[in-house]
């Protein structure tokens, strides 16, 4: 049973922000929507690009994927790297994090400025009322959502990074049984009567396709038929997205954006290519779309990334870059390290001299009283005393 979710602030990613604070949700979404519209009137937009079946995309042009877990990223995580990589004019697919790039070896230019990726968390809280903020799911359990923002480096920003090596796509004849296999375990009848179009009709959940042999190749009829595919995980029995949408609405125009992205996806991941041709005429109707409510992008790209893995396609794999042996410190070692370089840079204080202490003068000895004369004693005779008197 689904459980309800709600969006807390966003934390920063401390070991991969490289100096840079995160954006508001709010402002990743419109700065994603603002490239996306760019590209989109220039012709250039990811799933506006071809790819030939059997090859892989040019460098810099194909799907992101993290050069130390070798995994493609995800949802929007894969398409805004990708933006960038084509608005660069990248030749590497491969993404790190500050860190990651120092621990195969490599060192982020100076200057470089990261690009933003998404991680969720989600947080199981105890049953009871749910506090402002949250909500509670059927089943009386809380759940929130924490979001976290990283940055992360294309391998053209980082110096002393090994070079690319390209993994052949699969055979042709692999990928096309790879195909027949996802077509037949997602159980969606499938009638070659549609004439020269294609299309899911949700209300009877059946894909209706031209002939085979309209088709010019097995890929483009494997990529056509996955597209339509695409489409049926909305109905109410799967994801259960909005399929009420007519041509030039709203809602079509975010489900076929949804579809486009899945197709881009499954593409690269299955070696069968990309024809966007057959989109063109979606292209105002997305830009109108992201104009007025840039969040679109990132619940079409979540949106994708949930039909790729409803329907089993598996993640194209990688080769993983080798990690160098860096020392591992504990937390006490490098405070004690850190403290031993700190005193190292303070200057030597040599001893002062010692001081040689003066004589002190001798405090005057309190005046001694000087004797006074002894006063003359004026006695007088008997005589004179009585001589007066003769």
């Amino acid at each position: 049973m689904a459980t309800a979710t709600a969006i807390k602030r966003p934390h920063r990613a401390k070991e991969e922000s490289h100096n840079e604070a995160p954006p508001k949700k709010s402002d990743y979404a419109q700065e994603v929507a603002a490239k996306i519209i760019t590209q989109l009137e220039a012709g250039t937009a990811p799933w506006q690009r071809p790819w030939k079946a059997g090859m892989r995309p040019p460098p810099g042009q194909g799907m992101p994927y993290n050069a130390v877990s070798g995994n493609g990223y995800r949802g929007m995580n894969a398409v805004n790297p990708l933006l960038e990589q084509q608005e660069k004019g990248y030749q590497d697919d491969r993404w790190l994090t500050y860190q990651q790039a120092l621990d195969v070896g490599g060192q982020v230019r100076k200057g470089a400025k990261g690009t933003t990726v998404l991680y969720y968390k989600f947080n199981d809280r105890e049953k009871g009322a749910a506090p402002e903020g949250e909500s509670t799911a059927a089943d009386g359990r809380r759940s929130s959502v924490s979001v976290f923002y990283a940055r992360v480096f294309n391998g053209d920003q980082i110096e002393g990074m090994p070079p690319v090596k390209v993994r052949e796509p699969p055979k042709e004849k692999e990928r096309h049984e790879l195909c027949e296999k996802l077509i037949a375990d997602a159980g969606v009848p499938i009638h070659h009567d549609g004439g020269d179009q294609a299309y899911y009709h949700p209300i009877k959940d059946s894909i209706h396709l031209p002939l085979r042999g309209a088709f010019k190749t097995s890929d483009g009829f494997y990529a056509t038929a996955l597209h339509e595919l695409g489409h049926s995980t909305g109905h109410p029995s799967r994801l259960k997205r909005d399929l009420t949408g007519r041509f030039g609405t709203p809602e079509y125009a975010r489900e076929e954006l949804t579809a486009e992205i899945s197709s881009m996806m499954m593409g690269e991941r299955l070696g069968i290519g990309h024809d966007p041709s057959q989109h063109v005429a979606y292209v105002k109707s997305w830009i109108g779309l992201l104009k007025d409510d840039p969040k679109v992008i990132l619940k079409a790209c979540s949106e994708a990334e949930k039909v790729c893995t409803f329907l089993n396609i598996p993640q194209y794999e990688r080769e993983k870059l080798p990690l160098v042996e860096r020392e591992r410190l504990s937390t006490e070692e490098k405070k004690a390290r850190w403290q031993a370089q700190e005193k190292a840079k303070e200057p030597e204080q040599t001893q002062a001299p010692a001081q040689v202490s003066s004589p002190q003068p001798e405090a005057p000895s309190a005046p001694q009283p000087v004797a006074k004369p002894a006063a003359r004693k004026r006695t007088r005779t008997r005589q004179q005393s009585q001589g007066m008197s003769l």
